[in-house]
């Protein structure tokens, strides 16, 4: 005689069923996405063999870039990238702190969420959007404040970038400095530690 499913257990077959298939279709695009990454880095690197094999280490250490010259030495290109980098970090990493401890200690509970909604909002936007305000807007501002014929500088692009990482710095850190567990700020407290001595010793150390 045959046996047949009861029909309690179909439900639990089904779910197991759908459960399986999300996995399948999880692991499928893991795979795809990781694919398609080595695909781009084996482009890059074949074409960038191409560009080594003509120019050798020019490419990275050479001092000029003219197109015109057929002069092609990244260095300035590298110099520059790092030089904005840098302004950019020196800018949004000491602001993205000192919003985040305000956000996530000082800002009044019933305000909290809203200011972090906003702050996802931004991190949101897409980089070209950044961009477009910055040539559009700040580089003019910058060309007019130091007298220059053109905006187009590291100062102007650091700005820029710092304004783009923002929300994502003030974010991660509220997060962090959320973490750290109320025992020990009660307990600061209780020892007769100041608002601002309890994230100076606790809360800044802990995250």
């Amino acid at each position: 005689m045959g046996t047949r499913s009861s029909p309690r257990s179909l439900p639990k077959l089904f779910m197991h069923l759908k459960s399986r298939l999300v996995e399948f279709l999880l692991f499928f695009c893991a795979s795809f996405s990781i694919v398609i990454l080595l695909l781009m880095l084996l482009f890059v690197v074949k074409e960038g063999s191409l560009a080594f094999a003509r120019l050798g280490v020019q490419l990275i250490f050479g001092q000029r870039w003219e197109t015109n010259s057929d002069l092609y030495g990244g260095l300035p290109l590298i110099y520059g990238s790092l030089m904005v980098v840098f302004g950019a970090l020196v800018i949004s990493v000491p602001l993205g702190i000192c919003a985040s401890i305000f956000t996530a200690e000082a800002l009044p509970f019933q305000l909290r969420d809203p200011v972090k909604s906003v702050i996802e909002l931004l991190a949101s936007i897409p980089s070209v959007i950044y961009g477009f305000i910055g040539a559009s807007f700040l580089a003019p501002l910058i060309a007019s404040i130091f007298d220059l014929h053109s905006g187009a500088t590291a100062l102007t692009a650091s700005l820029i970038l710092a304004i783009m990482v923002l929300p994502t710095i003030i974010g991660v850190s509220i997060e962090i400095i959320s973490a750290v567990p109320r025992e020990y700020k009660e307990a600061a407290f209780a020892l007769g530690a100041s608002k601002w001595q309890t994230i100076k010793t606790v809360v800044l150390p802990l995250s």
